[in-house]
């Protein structure tokens, strides 16, 4: 049994991409502590994953301090991976 409306899921973030940032604001204060917690992690790979990466916050905190990361966004809707513009691969999956 699938609890999650995946399909539902991926159009509402799809059409919110334009003022989710804008909105995000708790979602942007874990990102910072979860980037400061992980320094030492970032710092010792070169490649990062960043799963769920909506319009890309964690990887623009992450390129801001070690732009020489090779990171990759996965997320399951095109249109936040596309609002980012940052110079990341980016992967729609789920």
């Amino acid at each position: 049994m699938q609890v999650f409306d995946k399909l539902k899921i991926k159009a509402n973030f799809n059409q919110a991409n334009q003022s989710y940032n804008q909105n995000a604001i708790l979602q942007k204060m874990v990102a910072n502590e979860l980037v400061e917690l992980a320094k030492m992690d970032i710092f010792n790979s070169q490649t990062i994953v960043d799963f769920g990466s909506g319009t890309g916050f964690i990887a623009d905190k992450i390129l801001s301090e070690f732009p020489n990361k090779n990171i990759f966004q996965l997320d399951i809707a095109l249109q936040m991976l596309l609002s980012n513009q940052s110079q990341t691969k980016k992967i729609v999956a789920d």
